[in-house]
């Protein structure tokens, strides 16, 4: 289980190509830095809990649809959809899970361009939903230590999901 919402940060350069009136398409590439503590109940020890903090360390390349609005006094609200590629650069060391070091996700947001005086600021809340099995079930580096490997091996498949606020300055 991952008992608790854990925030993140992430640092991105925003490249937009107008394609028509409403639609833009638009190559964000970037920094995220995330943690979650993922936790066993090991029901064959009388109950023991195992926990295993995983940081992450990805830069990503986003390549989104945007689809706006018309303009109405100075706001513009759009909706955008795409896809991301992942690579976690992040210091990787033996535990009980181990994650790929990439990974694809399907992205879904919506925002607002407001226009004011000297920039423009888009808020945006973007929903990624990992398409392939992030887990490492090949562990070579545990086949000495089976207590450890249990914890791998009662995982078929596990995916990333993620929530992206961002705020974008033009």
């Amino acid at each position: 289980e991952v008992p608790s919402f854990s925030p993140g940060f992430n640092v991105t350069m925003l490249a937009d190509l107008r394609l028509a009136t409403h639609f833009n398409l638009r190559l964000s590439p970037g920094m995220y830095f995330g943690n979650k503590v993922v936790k066993f109940h090991d029901t064959t020890n009388g109950g023991d809990l195992q926990s295993q903090n995983v940081k992450t360390a990805n830069i990503v390349l986003p390549l989104d649809l945007k689809v706006s609005a018309e303009r109405y006094r100075n706001t513009r609200p759009y909706v955008t959809c795409g896809v991301m590629a992942t690579l976690d650069v992040s210091k990787k060391r033996s535990e009980m899970l181990k994650f790929k070091s990439s990974d694809v996700f399907l992205t879904v947001g919506f925002g607002c361009d407001f226009y004011l005086p000297f920039f423009k600021l888009n808020p945006e809340i973007k929903f990624c939903f990992g398409l392939t099995d992030a887990l490492q079930h090949k562990r070579p580096d545990l086949s000495d230590e089976p207590e450890t490997m249990k914890f791998t091996n009662s995982l078929k498949k596990v995916t990333q999901q993620m929530v992206v606020l961002s705020f974008y300055f033009e």
